[in-house]
């Protein structure tokens, strides 16, 4: 798990599959009963890239709140420049 990337992976540490299946198992019991989206929605994205896809600065690789157009002004939820996902998180309450 502590084997850097080449450079192009510089922000990310490199897990076997065993140890992210490990990583992912512990962020679902960690996350599980848990879900406010004022409060949760930007500690559960650096959580999740952090610890179960091994972005070891997951704050120089997500953006949160940014600014889109619609046919009125939103923002999203998260934004990974890199890949060019968009994230709008709904949180499911009952």
């Amino acid at each position: 798990m502590l084997d850097k990337g080449n450079s192009d992976q510089s922000n990310k540490t490199v897990m076997t599959l065993k140890e992210q299946n490990n990583q992912a198992n512990e962020f679902v019991a960690r996350w599980k009963d848990r879900g406010n989206e004022r409060q949760d929605s930007q500690p559960f994205w650096l959580d999740l890239l952090q610890s179960v896809y091994g972005i070891e600065k997951p704050t120089e690789y997500i953006t949160f709140e940014d600014k889109v157009m619609l046919d009125h002004t939103s923002f999203i939820d998260g934004y990974i420049e890199k890949t060019k996902v968009l994230i709008e998180q709904i949180w499911r309450t009952y």
